[in-house]
């Protein structure tokens, strides 16, 4: 019994001197000081500050649109004058056109009377009747070419006029829904209480990115001079055959017209007639 109680003894003055020997230790870590927390005012602030640019969220929303606008201004400013100076052309290529048909008209019309005139036999009449009827066949048949050529220039140059305003239209509708969509991650961000500074570079990212698809769509789209020139040389080439195939058939007709007319004995007056009449046939 003396023996437990001695092992009991000395067991527990183990412990307590144990336990005087780490107190200062225990007391040093309890007192550790713990991290610092934000005072009141400056918690404050920085909620003002989140409060601040979050609050501004609707009005970056309309600068950022803005920006577009002024896109849009510079677009269809540009597509109006190219417009006008479309149709200004139109109308003059038009009317140029109808006086070159009266003009042509007017000319075979006048040739037929005055070889009629001095026509005395029935060879003579059917060679000119034959010649007015191949002429104009000719005629015709090149103004319905040339028309064709300006339909399908015409043509063209709306198509991409179209596809100009068109593809201007969906550039627009994907700007307006990348920076609403910017703007709307944004405002939940703010009401995540999600640090500011992260806010405000994630949003510049995506408007960033935004602008540099619109300008690279914008300038996709807007390729009506590119179009204008490959369609002019499109349609200066059928102008060009049409007028080849004219002079063929012309030349033609008036070789004929002249062997048969040459047959003719004429007095040197008469063919001196003949031969100014000829000149006033288009060319």
């Amino acid at each position: 019994m003396k023996i437990y109680f001695n092992f009991l003894t000395k067991f527990l003055g183990l412990g307590i001197i144990s336990s005087l020997a780490l107190a200062p230790f225990l007391s040093q870590a309890e007192g550790q000081p713990k991290a610092p927390r934000l005072s009141a005012v400056e918690a404050t602030t920085v909620k003002t500050v989140n409060s601040d640019f979050c609050s501004r969220l609707s009005t970056l929303q309309g600068i950022y649109l803005k920006s577009f606008d002024d896109h849009k201004t510079n677009f269809e400013t540009k597509g109006s004058g190219q417009k006008d100076k479309i149709d200004e052309k139109r109308n003059r290529a038009d009317e140029k056109q109808n006086l070159a048909k009266k003009k042509i008209d007017n000319n075979l019309i006048a040739f037929g009377q005055k070889f009629m005139a001095v026509a005395s036999t029935s060879i003579e009449k059917t060679a000119i009747s034959d010649f007015e009827t191949a002429i104009h066949q000719a005629i015709e048949a090149r103004r319905l070419a040339v028309q064709t050529a300006l339909d399908t220039f015409r043509q063209g140059i709306d198509a991409s006029v179209k596809a100009r305003k068109t593809g201007f239209e969906t550039a627009r509708t994907t700007f307006e829904t990348t920076v609403k969509t910017a703007i709307e991650k944004a405002r939940t961000d703010c009401a995540n209480n999600v640090e500011v500074g992260g806010i405000r570079s994630a949003l510049q990212d995506s408007i960033r990115v935004a602008r540099t698809k619109l300008n690279a769509e914008i300038k996709a789209v807007d390729k009506v001079g590119s179009a204008l020139k490959t369609l002019t040389t499109a349609k200066l080439a059928a102008i060009k055959k049409a007028q080849s195939d004219y002079q063929l058939a012309k030349n033609k007709a008036l070789t004929a017209f002249k062997i048969v007319w040459s047959k003719v004995e004429k007095t040197d007056g008469e063919n001196e007639r003949t031969k100014n009449s000829t000149s006033t046939v288009n060319r």
